[in-house]
């Protein structure tokens, strides 16, 4: 099987300011979420969860093995502003991709991007937890819309006239996890990080004690990780 390049292991470790062994283990440890990745298209992923791109080092064997909704452009969002009668430039740090075609979850995306750029880390966890929210409840309204009033009891509370809490749509996908077929394993590892990360959002979500104070706190989070796996399954289960 393909190594993991060197060069890669190298670059990053120098961008982040952290050992190579380091940057060795936490890629190795996302090659497991991404069978079907090159080790190097996996450091790609990870680059991209830190804001860092290693595209230009990747062959065409690793670029194709990328996941499908993984956009392979290394360029940055810019926004443009007037300023004291000047037009400045804002790079806008890509910190999270989740392609769309639903305006509403762009338009989320795009400002946990930008909360991200300007450091505003704990708005953009908050975000990141409500686009993830809306997102698993979305998979199961397309999952079980053919059993009607049943199926939207899995994901709606009629009593209450909202959709179900966080907690409860995860163990709807705890409990049904057999209903995914060949993709049951996915679903297992999306209810289990994603229950890690629930629990940390939800704390510094309604606590005034709770703070993100700097990018590394939430880049640590491996949101990306998240939101890749989502996608996949949301593929999935639209076939």
């Amino acid at each position: 099987m393909k190594k993991l390049d060197d060069k890669i292991v190298k670059y990053l470790s120098r961008k982040l300011d952290i050992g190579e062994n380091t940057v060795r283990t936490n890629i190795y440890l996302l090659v497991k979420n991404h069978p079907h990745c090159t080790k190097n298209a996996v450091g790609q992923i990870y680059a991209r969860s830190k804001g860092l791109s290693v595209l230009r080092m990747l062959d065409k064997e690793d670029r194709t093995s990328l996941p499908s909704t993984f956009e392979l452009q290394e360029e940055k969002v810019i926004i443009k502003q007037k300023a004291r009668g000047r037009r400045t430039t804002v790079k806008i740090t890509e910190f999270i991709r989740y392609p769309s075609e639903d305006p509403f979850v762009k338009a989320h995306v795009e400002e946990i991007n930008r909360a991200y750029t300007h450091n505003c880390c704990t708005a953009a966890l908050v975000l990141c937890r409500k686009v993830i929210e809306n997102a698993l409840i979305e998979i199961l309204r397309v999952k079980y819309r053919t059993e009607k009033d049943r199926g939207i009891q899995l994901y709606f509370d009629k009593n209450r006239g909202r959709h179900r809490d966080f907690s409860e749509i995860l163990e709807v996908f705890n409990k049904r996890t057999a209903d995914f077929g060949p993709e049951r394993k996915l679903v297992e590892r999306i209810v289990t990080v994603t229950n890690k990360f629930k629990d940390d959002a939800n704390d510094k979500t309604h606590s005034l004690y709770h703070i993100v104070k700097n990018r590394k706190e939430l880049e640590d989070m491996q949101l990306q990780n998240i939101f890749d796996m989502i996608k996949r399954l949301e593929e999935r289960v639209s076939e």
